[in-house]
């Protein structure tokens, strides 16, 4: 995860340039380049969120590598509904399919 203190003083530094701006150019371009900084930190800490669960809760690095590569890398956005909350339904989802996988393979060595 990009630390707070990171995201705070780029964003202090877009802002002293965007204030010593003496155009309308130069500060629109500030002004889009603040947003972009926010945004790609929003999205890396929401990655950073799933990728911790799937480390905590998941057992099999198949799995893990399944969420790295399928879940967060192909997801491209930060709207909670249409990219966080699908990542934490496939956390949840291959973390249950996990559990009865083990499930069915200790009852297949117990018969």
């Amino acid at each position: 995860m990009i630390a707070k203190s990171y995201i705070k003083r780029n964003l202090e530094r877009i802002e002293r340039l965007y204030n010593k701006s003496s155009n309308i150019q130069d500060g629109l371009f500030y002004s889009k380049l603040a947003i972009l900084e926010l945004c790609g930190w929003i999205e890396i800490s929401m990655d950073d969120i799933i990728l911790r669960l799937a480390k905590k809760h998941l057992k099999q690095s198949k799995n893990i590598s399944f969420v790295e590569k399928e879940v967060i890398k192909r997801t491209y956005g930060f709207d909670y509904s249409h990219h966080f909350r699908k990542m934490l339904i496939n956390i949840i989802g291959i973390t249950g399919v996990e559990k009865i996988e083990k499930k069915l393979i200790q009852s297949n060595f117990s018969s």
